[in-house]
């Protein structure tokens, strides 16, 4: 490592490790063999300093200090990448990889936005909370188990509406209204329609037809 580097504003550029002896928020204290200085962190050092640090600081001899990198700190103590603005990461050819042995967050303070040409999500259990959802697709196609879902107020506007199933159980609590410009109800074996009162109208015609009818 060189001790003395290219002039820098007509000063030597001295290189040498110190010990992080103060955070506040205009900068740092590096404590080192030839006295503390007031440091700024290099924009090439994306690792945060913090108190105890070990750290490489470069310094001139017109007073301009700066951390340039992060040597060692206390085993487990982790690492925290902070930029100031905007940060890009980018791979011109292969991946990018993001992996933790516990748990992965992803946090923002506006929006957290995704584009890709497919999206795919695999987990053993899952926990959504969204307090407004809006979704646009062409095709939405879903396998699943059981569901349970509790809704205040549900509305949909639908062009056509088709369900298959093998057994069906409605409970309404209240009321169940329906309106239509025809109605279509098939059973293959009986119909049955019981209430404490039964109320049929028409227009123009009723009619009940059967092998058997029974009144009374």
């Amino acid at each position: 490592m060189k001790n003395l580097a290219e002039r820098i504003d007509g000063g030597a550029v001295v290189e040498e490790m110190g010990t992080v002896a103060r955070v506040d928020a205009e900068g740092f204290t590096v404590r080192t063999g030839r006295g503390d200085y007031r440091a700024q962190r290099a924009t090439s050092c994306l690792v945060a300093p913090r108190l105890d640090d070990l750290v490489l600081v470069a310094s001139t001899t017109e007073g301009r200090c700066f951390i340039l990198a992060v040597l060692s700190r206390a085993e487990g103590a982790g690492a925290e990448l902070a930029v100031d603005g905007d940060l890009s990461v980018t791979a011109s050819a292969g991946e990018i990889r993001l992996i933790a042995r516990d748990a992965l967050k992803l946090q923002s303070g506006d929006t957290v936005d995704v584009t890709a040409a497919a999206v795919s999500v695999n987990a053993g259990d899952g926990n959504v909370v969204i307090e407004r959802l809006s979704y646009v697709g062409r095709l939405l196609e879903s396998e699943i188990e059981k569901v349970k879902t509790f809704v205040g107020a549900l509305d949909m506007v639908l062009d056509r509406l088709t369900q298959r199933m093998k057994r069906s159980y409605r409970s309404v609590e209240e009321l169940d209204h329906l309106r239509a410009e025809r109605i279509d109800y098939e059973a293959e074996k009986s119909v049955c329609i019981h209430g404490e009162t039964a109320v049929v109208t028409a227009e123009r015609l009723v009619k009940v037809n059967g092998e058997q009818i029974h009144f009374g």
